[in-house]
């Protein structure tokens, strides 16, 4: 697995939905955007922000990949 050196500038404050980057997104540890409403614990926020910056930087679009975090179908987990 390759390391990428990724500036983590902004990536607790931006919206990995709408890519709206505000302060007033951060309140502590919790992240809300407030364009599109998205919500997220911020510093997993900035970790979602990350890979999608790391992807990118590879060259991986990111919406094509499943999410960071959710339920594993069966289907899913039998694939693996």
């Amino acid at each position: 697995m390759p390391v990428v050196k990724i500036n983590p500038k902004h990536t607790s404050q931006r919206c990995p939905k709408c890519h709206h980057t505000s302060k007033e997104n951060r309140k502590k540890e919790k992240f809300v955007c407030t364009n599109c409403g998205h919500y997220d614990d911020a510093d997993i926020n900035g970790a979602v922000n990350i890979k999608i910056r790391g992807l990118e930087k590879l060259g991986i679009n990111p919406i094509q990949l499943p999410p960071v975090r959710g339920k594993v179908t069966p289907m899913e987990r039998t694939a693996t």
